[in-house]
């Protein structure tokens, strides 16, 4: 069967896709700010066309439900739906990096001094990898930074910037 998968990677004949999860955590590094973020996501893919060549650009949505830890004495939450860009360069057939850059309506529960309380923009720079575990199982990572604002719509509105650090699982099919 795994033959099978990833023979279409070859030939470029179908698209390439992928779904599957992530999960880490996103502390911050913005002056005098508690935030740090859980993240819980799910993570799809598809490629605009049929991958002719070693590198090739897809477009990605995460919805997200993610537990906060912040200055309140509450538990915070964030949820919302990333969307975006995401290229990929294929190593080989069972390792492939990518970068991804995004962005995506959220709320967030959380009141912070530098961020209202709201809706908000969650937008993302991602570098990521995935890894062949068995068939067309692979581990992914992924590294980046990521801000939070609500594009002045009310203040304040300094937005919290963090790190993201992510670790997940993706099925990749070819369609």
């Amino acid at each position: 069967m795994a033959g099978f998968v990833f023979a279409h990677a070859q030939d470029g004949t179908k698209k390439f896709t992928t779904i599957g999860a992530v999960t880490g955590y996103g502390p911050t590094f913005s002056d005098n700010t508690d935030y740090t973020v859980y993240f819980f996501a799910g993570d799809y893919s598809m490629s605009f066309s049929k991958p002719k060549k070693r590198d090739f650009l897809a477009w990605y949505a995460e919805p997200q439900v993610n537990p906060v830890e912040s200055t309140g004495k509450n538990p915070d939450w964030e949820f919302g739906l990333n969307l975006g860009l995401r290229n990929y360069i294929r190593i080989n057939d069972g390792f492939y990096l990518y970068q991804q850059l995004g962005s995506g309506p959220h709320f967030i529960s959380a009141r912070l001094e530098r961020q209202a309380r709201g809706f908000i923009f969650s937008d993302n720079l991602i570098f990521g990898g995935m890894v062949r575990l068995k068939n067309s199982n692979f581990l992914n990572l992924q590294f980046g930074i990521r801000h939070i604002s609500n594009a002045n719509l009310k203040l304040p509105n300094r937005g919290v910037n963090s790190y993201v650090i992510r670790l997940g699982w993706s099925r990749v099919k070819y369609r």
